[in-house]
């Protein structure tokens, strides 16, 4: 709270403070101060000086400089003030104590259900809950956690509640993009418990691609505050299928979380480790490594010591472990985190110049949560490693330290798989799958809405495409085919595609986009948005495409924030383009 701070500085200069005791009064009489109720000091001219937040005790204690001033509750614990705001004098060295007149609370229980049936099972998800009509939206507290976090509840049975101010309330129940989201009006009363059940869908046809985000942290590395099972709870109401435990030079294993808490059908947990450099003389940079086994007779797990080394040196021990493992480059451009940045990243040799650069390494990080200055050069390195013949695996990840505002799988990877389902029995075999499309299949699709299948010639991503007999030397045209779903509450308006070699197709507007015969190609109903589009493009020798799709309403449904990063966005790893029929293009 601000009291805290204020009184703080207040003494540090030698100013003085006196004390504020704040006992609660119901309907019903008087109560212990519930954790986190709040109130607001308030100047004669109603402006706040400072808020106090109990910590569950009798009352609500706080200090504030000398003077005379209003309280009012100003909520928490599923409350609201009652009456008029109380006056109350603070004097130096003293202790002013008030009551302050507050509602019962309310409560909302809410369940997500996996079908209209009345005996549909659950699923894990998460519910929003915003105030409408003039109820104030509620803040359940610090954003790192599961379950009850700002105004989120994440539950990994699918069935939740919270303690909520009488009002009037917006109530979104969500599991992820491939799913319908369901919208539900609550009205909360005092002393009562208003029941919700909403159905959610899987709407998005997936078929044949697992849900990844290859990058995310917990209390493990130290500089997150998530703890291990909050971490992994939020990651199966988000409809992530498979994640990394990558935490900052340690090697964990959350898969035994997951079982504890009954989400092996929906989740796989699977070791990694994320190189950290910042403190070494000379840094490269951040390098995920995984999967590998947790071994507790060696420090950290056994995570790879770096001590001195070079980035070539760390890799090089990667390869040498008795199983294959992916090593992929973290938000290759956040300075002195940043591989390329710190390695002198050359776009037009597709490759680094610092020392103890290496490019054995199979995929790039260049989506990275928000930041998207970030997302755009990466790219942009992408494109250029594509262009001097030297492949890589794109992927999208969360980098996530915490849960409402960072939440896991916006974005994820979808990465193509022989097996995307029964997660239950998951093994070795189906991770080194995984491992291998990321390292030589290369067909993922980076997204936090559209998903996207794109074929050239009938060839996908990651596949080599030829170019028709028929084209004429020179510019020769092909025609990449789109199909995109998204669900309902997912704004896909546009469509682009870019060339390694530098050429840009012309952004393809869906709402005016026809098929064929000439009727709408992209359209909508109350559950699913879909269609297929053609993208005509030409090339003047080998190349490789990348599809783009972007809409223009924020997600607000599922991610906590504003503007852009949290507008919808996808694209594909790359279609390679053999124009002179030698059977390759650019190192495929």
């Amino acid at each position: 709270d601000t009291s805290s701070l204020l009184a703080e500085l207040v003494k540090t200069s030698g100013g003085d403070v006196g004390g504020l005791s704040v006992k609660l009064r119901g309907p019903k009489g008087e109560i212990p101060a519930p954790l986190g109720a709040r109130i607001s000091v308030r100047t004669a001219d109603d402006k706040e000086l400072v808020n106090v937040v109990s910590q569950g005790t009798s009352a609500i204690v706080g200090e504030a400089p000398p003077g005379s001033y209003f309280v009012t509750y100003a909520g928490g614990a599923g409350r609201k003030a009652r009456g008029a705001k109380v006056p109350v004098t603070i004097a130096k060295g003293r202790v002013s104590e008030i009551v302050v007149d507050v509602t019962e609370p309310g409560d909302l229980a809410f369940e997500c259900a996996s079908g209209a049936s009345p005996t549909a099972p659950t699923l894990p998800c998460k519910a929003t809950i915003v105030g409408v009509s003039g109820t104030e939206t509620p803040d359940f507290g610090t954003r790192h956690r599961a379950g009850a976090a700002k105004n989120r509840i994440t539950t990994e049975t699918g069935v939740g509640e919270a303690r909520l101010a009488p009002g009037t309330y917006e109530v979104t129940l969500s599991r992820g993009p491939e799913h319908t989201v369901a919208k539900l009006a609550a009205t909360v009363k005092d002393g009562e418990t208003t029941k919700l059940r909403g159905v959610i869908e899987r709407v998005v046809d997936t078929t044949g691609y697992l849900a990844c985000d290859f990058h995310q942290h917990s209390m493990l590395g130290a500089d997150a505050p998530v703890g291990k099972r909050d971490r992994v709870i939020a990651n199966a109401a988000e409809g992530l299928e498979v994640a990394m435990t990558t935490e900052h030079n340690l090697v964990a294993d959350l898969s035994g979380i997951v079982g504890e808490l009954g989400l092996l059908p929906y989740l796989v947990h699977v070791p990694g480790d994320e190189v950290t450099t910042d403190a070494e003389v000379a840094p490269f940079g951040h390098l995920n490594v995984f999967p590998l086994v947790v071994d507790d007779t060696k420090p950290r797990g056994g995570a790879f010591s770096v001590r001195g080394k070079l980035a070539k040196d760390v890799v090089a021990e990667a390869r040498a472990l008795p199983f294959p493992v992916v090593v992929q480059v973290n938000h290759p451009r956040s300075g002195v985190t940043g591989y390329f940045d710190q390695l002198k990243f050359d776009p037009k040799k597709g490759a680094g110049d610092g020392a103890g650069y290496t490019t054995d390494f199979d995929a790039l990080e260049v989506w990275n949560g928000r930041n998207l200055a970030q997302r755009d050069k990466s790219i942009d390195d992408y494109l250029a490693m594509l262009a001097s013949g030297r492949p890589v695996t794109p992927t999208g990840n969360t980098d996530t330290h915490g849960v409402v505002g960072d939440e896991p799988g916006y974005p994820r990877t979808l990465v193509r798989a022989k097996n995307d389902g029964a997660l239950e029995s998951w093994g070795p075999a189906r991770t080194q799958e995984l491992v291998s499309e990321l390292r030589a299949g290369r067909n993922v699709v980076l997204t936090n809405g559209p998903f996207l299948r794109v074929t050239v010639n009938g060839k996908g991503p990651g596949d080599l495409a030829s170019v028709p007999r028929v084209s004429p030397p020179g510019s020769r045209s092909l025609t990449a085919v789109v199909h995109v779903e998204a669900p309902a509450w997912v704004d896909v308006s546009h469509l682009s595609l870019r060339l390694a070699r530098g050429g840009k197709g012309p952004e393809l507007a869906l709402a005016t986009a026809k098929d064929a015969r000439g009727k709408p190609a992209y359209g909508c109903d109350a559950r699913l948005c879909k269609g297929d589009v053609s993208m005509p493009f030409s090339v003047t020798g080998d190349d490789a495409v990348v599809v783009f799709a972007r809409g223009d309403r924020e997600l607000r449904e599922v991610m906590d924030g504003a503007g852009d990063e949290i507008r919808p966005f996808a694209m594909t790893s790359a279609i390679f383009i053999d124009a002179d029929g030698d059977g390759k293009a650019l190192g495929r």
